[in-house]
Order: structure tokens, then sequence, then C-alpha cells
């Protein structure tokens, strides 16, 4: 097969291996008459998809003596109404996990009943605490909200955190700058966090970040084949 047939499909390649099928880009804790109605994450499908594929881990506090330690919470997927395991997810949708029944009509009341949702009892976390997406079928990690070796910047207690547009997922390697993250909102009023949660607004990038880079050196090293070639 000629080189350039040969990189071109190397590149194809990289692009098709480097979409995540399940995009964190929301979670916010508010402060409300208790925690089993202040807690939500939004994701968004970049392709159809089935939630038992998926399941949802955690990081309790950030490290200990430099060690992660994250154990799976989310794995029956709609244990209080909503989307179950079996259920499919459209392609260019948001699906919004909360911990309650509860916690999805207080959603409603302040933003909108939103199409395509699920619960669990699980999903709780607040200050330090960090999110991952796991595909079950070969553990691989699809996209984490938090950095539990450093978790000044991104704490999210009482707070909306909300992933900028083009950027994600990200394979497990969190950058808080491409977060926008509330300040206290919770603390101005009952209901303000979701009141100001900008939920559904986040555009997705066809070429995740974590391509980016291979995409640009494997662009590189074809043009040097090229004038080579010549």
């Amino acid at each position: 097969m000629h080189q350039r047939t040969i990189i071109i499909l190397s590149l194809i390649t990289l692009h098709t291996m480097a979409q995540a099928d399940l995009v964190i880009t929301g979670y916010y804790d508010g402060e409300f008459t208790s925690d089993s109605t202040s807690r939500g994450m939004e994701f968004y499908a970049t392709r159809d998809l089935t939630l038992g594929n998926y399941e949802i881990q955690t990081e309790w506090n950030g490290e200990s003596d430099g060690v992660a330690e994250w154990y799976t919470t989310v794995t029956t997927w709609g244990t209080d109404g909503g989307l179950d395991s079996t259920d499919t997810l459209v392609a260019g949708s948001f699906l919004y996990l909360f911990d309650s029944l509860d916690a999805k009509n207080l959603f409603a009341n302040e933003v909108g009943d939103p199409e395509y949702w699920t619960t669990h009892n699980n999903l709780k976390g607040n200050g330090n605490d960090a999110f991952r997406i796991v595909r079950e079928n070969d553990s691989i990690v699809v996209d984490q909200l938090g950095d539990p070796s450093d978790t000044t910047l991104w704490e999210h207690e009482h707070d909306y955190l909300y992933r900028k547009d083009l950027t994600g997922p990200n394979s497990g390697t969190f950058d808080a700058g491409n977060w926008a993250i509330s300040s206290g909102d919770a603390m101005s009023g009952a209901n303000t966090v979701l009141r100001n949660f900008p939920a559904g607004t986040y555009i997705y990038n066809s070429i995740p970040e974590s391509a980016g880079a291979l995409l640009f050196l494997a662009f590189l090293l074809f043009m040097l084949k090229s004038k080579r070639a010549k």
C-alpha cells in the first residue's frame, strides 16, 4: 500500500479512536432544603449509545498520600426513575443524572423539564470529589471532572461547574481551564445555582482534545513524506 494512503488511513483511525460517546458537560451542587434535592450532572452524547455500557466512578476528598482511590458509584442507571441501563441515548442530546426524583423535579421547576434524564442515589459529591466516565467493556476512562491530585482550582461546594465549548472529552486528564466554575452561587439564594446553571448550552468539538496532538503529529509526518517523495 502507498505510504500516503497508509498515513491518511492512520489519521482517520486516530480520529475515530479518540471519539468518545459520552462527555461530562456540567455538575451542580446547590444548597437547598436537603442534599437529596441539590445535585445533578449533565452529559452530552456524541452518538447513539446504550447507558448500560458506561459507569460513573467517584474519587472522594482528593488523593491521600499521593494515591487516588476511585470507587464505582453508578452502574445501574435509573434507580429512581428515568432512563435505565437498557435505554438508548440519541446522538446530539443532553442527559441529566439526578441523585433522586426530587432533584429531577426541582430541576424541572427551575430550569425546564429535560427530555433525557435518569437517576441514581449514589450521585453524591461536593468540595473536592471528582468524577469520571468509564466504559464497562474495556475499563477505558472516557472523560473526567476533577483532578484528585490538585483540588484547589475546581472545588465545587454550593457551586456549579460547566465545560467550556469545544473542549473535551479528556480521557482522564483534567484541565480546570476548560471549565467555568461559579463562586458559591447557592449562598445568595435557595435556588440560585440551578437558575444560573447554563444547561444544554455546551457545543461539542468533533476532534476531542485528546486527539489533537496525535492528529497534528500525523499531519506533520504526512507533509514530510510528501516532501521527500517529490
